[in-house]
């Protein structure tokens, strides 16, 4: 009898890759974690985590007990001030949406204070985006592109 494997995918809970409209909330899932390998589920050494004034890429090493911040965004906050979210998202630049934007959009703790990190601006109109946290611990926007006879999918920033 072969063995059946059932994963269980939330919007809610992301893992490695976010899709247009998911979002990490500080104090409930505000991680994105690398997988292991290709094959693997298991996670990896590399994670993405919204902290209270900026988000932050990490290592975690077998040999040390701390992650080592190897990127940490530059956003300047009042003292008062804490992010509350980051989501993922897309829209077009245009009126008639020729070209669209593609990055990571925050909002703060005060209901009016945002702000975005535009990623990308792919140069053909495509409504499938991806941001994914690779094994090589590079943040990747996947962008599919329908139109194209081979390789749909293209990286459109690392």
């Amino acid at each position: 009898m072969p063995l059946l494997l059932v994963f269980k995918w939330s919007f809610d809970y992301p893992t490695d890759t976010l899709l247009v409209g998911q979002v990490l909330k500080l104090n409930c899932p505000s991680t994105l974690v690398s997988r292991e390998s290709k094959v693997s589920g298991s996670k990896g050494h590399h994670s993405l985590v919204l902290e209270h004034k900026s988000f932050s890429l990490y290592l975690t090493s077998n040999n040390s007990r701390d992650s080592l911040v190897y990127y940490k965004s530059d956003i300047v906050l009042g003292k008062d001030k804490t992010m509350v979210n980051l989501s993922f998202y897309s829209e077009p630049e245009t009126e008639k949406g020729y070209a669209f934007e593609v990055g990571l959009r925050y909002s703060m703790n005060d209901s009016i204070t945002s702000g975005d990190f535009v990623l990308s601006r792919p140069k053909y109109n495509s409504s499938y985006f991806m941001l994914r946290l690779d094994l090589d611990y590079n943040l990747r926007v996947h962008t599919y592109y329908e139109h194209v006879d081979w390789e749909a999918w293209e990286i459109t920033f690392s």
